[in-house]
């Protein structure tokens, strides 16, 4: 069994690759998932701002 945070981390994972309006839908479900949902966004906006792009 895993832990309430591990739980938490796990579900922000899964957030994470969750287009933003799932993610919206998702948030929805209950209270913890809103929490969760809420900091992935800020997770994303983060990794997004920092983000370079390589290709060429």
């Amino acid at each position: 069994l895993f832990t309430l945070v591990e739980l938490a981390d796990i579900i922000l994972q899964v957030f994470q690759y969750l287009p933003l309006l799932d993610r919206a839908h998702a948030s929805q479900v209950c209270r913890s998932w809103n929490q969760v949902s809420d900091d992935s966004s800020r997770s994303i906006s983060k990794h997004e701002k920092y983000s370079v792009n390589i290709s060429s």
